[in-house]
C-alpha cells in the first residue's frame, strides 16, 4: 500500500474518534489546519513590483487589506485565488500598465500581508467586495481559481456593466470545497459539520454563493481561460460556467496546468484584446 492509501484511512478513523471525544477542541484543529492559507514565499522580481506600487489598506470584517496600484487609466482589478497572494498575477500587471490601465491587486484576509489566520470562502466574497467599493468600482475584473467564484459574487452598486476574466474558474464550489476534504481522509460528518458551522455564521450556504448558482445574473462580456490539462480545476468548471453566462468566451489551453496559465504570453495578450475591445 502507498502511503496515501494508509494515510487516509488512519486520518478518518482518528478524526472520527476525535470528535466523539471532544468535538469543540477537534473543530478547532481542523479548522486551523484546513481555513488556514499557505504563505506564498515572494521572489525578488515581486518584491520590487511591490516596491513600485501605491499601498493602501482596506477594511473588512474588521480586518485591514494590503492593497497595490500601480498606473492610470481605466481600472483593473486582479482577484487571486486560494492560498496565493495579488502579486502571483503578476505577469499581468506590467503589460496592462503599459497598455494604459490601472492595476489593483490584494491580498485576501488571511493571505500575504492581510489579516487574519483563518479565512473560508465566504470571507474572500467580503475581501474582493470591500476592495471592489473602496476603488469606486473596477472596469475590468481578472480573477484566478476560488478568486474567480468571489469575484462572481461581486455587488455592483451602480448597474456598471464590466468585463470579467476568469482563468481556471471553479463552478461547482460545494463540489470543489467536499472533494478537498474527501481527498484530505477526513471523516465526512466531520467536515460537513464544519462547514455547516461556517455557513450558519454567514448565513449562506455554498450554494448561495457558488457560480453554478448565480453566475446566471452575469450579463457582462466574459473571457475564460481553462487549460485541458488542469487537475486542480478540471476544464469541465469553465465550460459549465461558460454554458451558464449569458455572454462568454471560452479559450482552452493545454499542457499548462492550474497555475502557469497565468504565466502564458497568450493569455496575456487576449486578455489585453479584450479589455481594449
Amino acid at each position: 500500500m502507498t502511503n496515501n492509501k494508509i494515510r487516509k484511512p488512519v486520518i478518518s478513523i482518528v478524526s472520527r474518534l476525535m470528535w466523539f471525544v471532544a468535538p469543540s477542541m477537534t473543530a478547532k484543529i481542523i479548522k486551523k489546519a484546513f481555513f488556514s492559507s499557505r504563505n506564498m514565499r515572494v521572489d525578488d522580481s515581486h518584491q520590487t513590483l511591490l516596491a513600485e506600487a501605491e499601498r493602501f489598506e482596506v477594511m473588512a470584517l474588521g480586518k485591514t487589506i494590503q492593497c497595490w496600484k500601480w498606473g492610470s487609466g481605466p481600472s483593473v482589478l486582479l482577484v487571486h485565488g486560494w492560498g496565493m497572494r495579488g502579486i502571483k498575477l503578476a505577469p499581468l500587471i506590467n503589460p496592462l500598465v503599459e497598455s494604459g490601465y490601472s492595476v489593483i491587486a490584494y491580498d485576501s484576509l488571511a493571505h500575504g500581508e492581510s489579516e487574519g489566520d483563518t479565512t473560508n470562502f465566504f470571507e474572500l466574497v467580503e475581501s474582493v467586495n470591500a476592495v471592489f467599493d473602496h476603488i469606486g468600482e473596477a472596469d475590468f475584473v481578472i480573477a484566478h481559481s476560488m478568486g474567480a467564484a468571489a469575484a462572481v459574487n461581486l455587488r455592483s452598486k451602480n448597474g456598471k456593466k464590466m468585463k470579467f476574466v476568469l482563468i481556471a474558474p471553479i463552478y461547482d464550489l460545494h463540489r470543489v470545497i467536499y472533494a478537498f476534504g474527501e481527498a484530505s481522509g477526513l471523516h465526512m460528518p466531520v467536515y460537513e459539520n464544519i462547514i455547516h458551522d461556517v455557513e450558519n455564521n454567514f448565513g449562506k450556504t455554498l450554494n448561495d454563493v457558488s457560480p453554478m448558482t448565480i453566475a446566471g445574473d452575469i450579463k457582462a462580456p466574459v473571457l475564460i481561460f481553462h487549460d485541458e490539462d488542469d487537475m486542480t480545476v478540471p476544464v469541465k468548471h469553465g465550460e459549465a460556467l461558460a454554458e451558464k453566462l449569458e455572454d462568454a468566451r471560452l479559450v482552452k489551453t493545454s499542457g499548462l496546468g492550474h497555475n502557469r496559465i497565468l504565466k502564458s504570453k497568450e493569455l496575456v495578450e487576449r486578455v489585453i484584446e479584450f479589455l481594449d475591445e
